[in-house]
């Protein structure tokens, strides 16, 4: 009986990543066609690296490292940039935000953007110095400004969407 269990847990683990994997990818593609606006014409803002974060802390759903390795290549052959920068900005985001999640802070609103401010902040300093060794030249700061800017800005009203999500379903659950 046992095997059967383990069975129908790997199928509902690999289902749940196969699911996460095209939400992500899904994500991606919505961020490029962002870039299509002129508000966003010099650089779009990081959805991916919220729900990512929102994903760890909010619904207790670790994604795999494969799946943020192979996500950040396919993002980075979109985008033609350097091979493998995105995939470690989306594997610093994704450990820094397990590491955090692990000091068990309140889940209040303040210290959740505070500490996505750090980990987003972090995760972009480690990136641009990866890209300054790669390229020996300094990236114009304003798109990158704007990018850090426009993901900031857009974290809490994600995060109070998700909230108001599970608030209506937790209503939903509790009227007969």
């Amino acid at each position: 009986m046992t095997k059967y269990n383990n069975l129908i847990y790997f199928f509902y683990s690999l289902s749940t990543s196969f699911f996460f994997f095209i939400l992500l990818f899904l994500l991606i593609n919505f961020e490029k066609a962002l870039g299509f606006f002129s508000i966003f014409n010099s650089s779009t803002p990081s959805l991916v690296s919220i729900v990512i974060y929102l994903c760890i802390r909010k619904l207790n759903f670790t994604p795999s490292n494969t799946l943020m390795l192979i996500l950040g290549i396919l993002n980075d052959i979109m985008a033609s940039v350097n091979l493998g920068v995105s995939s470690i900005f989306f594997l610093l985001i994704k450990l820094l935000t397990e590491n955090l999640s692990s000091l068990n802070l309140d889940n209040n609103s303040q210290q959740s953007w505070f500490s996505f401010t750090i980990i987003f902040s972090l995760s972009i300093f480690a990136i641009v110095l990866i890209n300054i060794v790669i390229n020996l030249s300094i990236p114009d700061i304003n798109p990158l400004l704007f990018h850090i800017g426009t993901t900031l800005i857009l974290f809490p009203i994600i995060n109070l969407a998700i909230d108001l999500i599970f608030f209506i379903s937790k209503l939903i659950k509790t009227n007969p």
